[in-house]
């Protein structure tokens, strides 16, 4: 993956975002891209202060079911 791609991916994200399309969520399961389309998204803000909150709410209660899960299967 070049820096077009992740831009133009980058883009896209962007105005799916702003048009208010539905949620999404962008799978890749090659790390190296990954990492590339972290560092692109680090300077991009999607979420308000409300939705901020609702998003570190979710992450919270999943990993600590995550981390339970993963106590009781040993």
């Amino acid at each position: 993956m070049n820096l077009i791609q992740v831009k133009t991916l980058t883009k896209i994200i962007k105005i799916i975002i702003e048009r208010k399309f539905q949620s999404m969520i962008v799978f890749n399961f090659n790390w190296q891209e990954c990492k590339k389309y972290e560092i692109a998204m680090l300077k991009l803000d999607f979420n308000n202060d409300e939705e901020k909150e609702v998003v570190k709410d979710i992450l919270t209660i999943k990993l600590t079911n995550v981390y339970k899960w993963d106590g009781q299967s040993h």
